[in-house]
């Protein structure tokens, strides 16, 4: 659990079982510590007992998922592209295992594509299908979520996924969306997480390795740390500044998991000072759009039309605004 050439406030907790929320929230909320939960958590799952094979302990029931799920329309990512964020398609569940099962050892060939299905919005479409059996519920640690209460209720998303993959599959070296915390649960199969603390996000030293097998839950809070120089940050580029930990997740067999994206009181306010230094950036970046908008008015109108290319820009880049 301890990485080499760190210190050892980079090593993550690990906890048989599960906290009390004050102890959670005192603990791991509010000091920016990522945590390991026990089985206890999310033992009365659904999940543990229709996705997993009777017949076969620790193996995903694929015959269930086809034939539950599989003519759900899907989005999958090709982990052996060389970018995977534009190296999506839209198939089937179905297509997509049986694939999987055709490939059988062939699923190690370099030359062949990985497929990964990636946050796959499940717990949105059960309950307009009531002949399907919900699978799990939030836990009660991370039940204060003001991020999926909003987008629930007033949208028609939300970030409530299942990840799904064989051996080999992973997500690359990245932050959670909006500087969120997350949760994640395996269901069934191994996960290898590698984190970078805050003081370490360029992956200058070696990251902490974390084995998450069946059963476990894994919390992750990407804190953002408010620059000293915040009030003066049309100086300098926000994004050069540490944000928290920064984190990798492979497969290490087969593997299914439910994850959130969430917030609340606690992290709000650094959320609020991410996407501050991101229109910051923005700026920056587009400073020749503002001048040019600028040299050519003949009043201040121009800079209602400059917040709202700034405000477009952010929201195709970071998907917020």
């Amino acid at each position: 659990m301890r990485p080499k050439s760190t210190t050892s406030s980079a090593v993550i907790d690990r906890l048989d079982r599960s906290p009390t929320y004050v102890d959670f929230l005192n603990n791991h909320l509010t000091k920016n510590r990522p945590v390991l939960i026990g089985k206890d958590l999310t033992e009365s799952w659904p999940a543990f007992h229709l996705w997993a094979n009777p017949s076969d302990e620790g193996e995903i029931d694929w015959d269930y998922l086809v034939n539950t799920y599989g003519a759900r329309s899907i989005s999958v990512t090709d982990c052996r592209a060389p970018s995977t964020d534009s190296c999506t398609k839209d198939t089937t569940l179905s297509e997509v295992i049986k694939g999987w099962l055709r490939a059988g050892d062939d699923s190690a060939k370099t030359d062949q594509p990985l497929l990964y299905v990636k946050d796959w919005h499940l717990a949105r479409w059960i309950p307009c299908n009531p002949e399907i059996q919900p699978f799990y519920t939030t836990p009660h640690l991370f039940a204060d979520d003001w991020l999926n209460y909003h987008y629930c209720t007033f949208t028609d998303d939300d970030f409530r996924f299942v990840y799904l993959g064989i051996q080999g599959t992973s997500t690359p070296f990245h932050k959670d969306v909006y500087d969120s915390y997350s949760w994640s649960t395996n269901v069934t199969g191994r996960k290898m997480w590698t984190f970078w603390a805050p003081d370490n996000g360029t992956r200058n030293l070696p990251g902490v390795e974390l084995v998450q097998e069946a059963g476990e839950t894994v919390f992750v809070y990407v804190a953002f740390l408010r620059p000293s120089s915040l009030v003066q940050a049309h100086g300098r580029s926000c994004s050069q500044s540490p944000s928290g930990w920064y984190h990798t997740v492979e497969n290490l067999t087969a593997c299914i998991s439910i994850n959130h994206n969430w917030c609340n009181s606690v992290n709000l306010p650094s959320m609020y000072d991410a996407i501050c230094c991101r229109i910051i950036d923005v700026e920056r970046e587009l400073e020749d759009v503002r001048e040019l908008l600028s040299s050519n008015a003949e009043n201040q109108e121009w800079e209602v039309e400059w917040m709202n290319i700034v405000q477009d820009v952010l929201e195709k880049d970071a998907g917020w605004k």
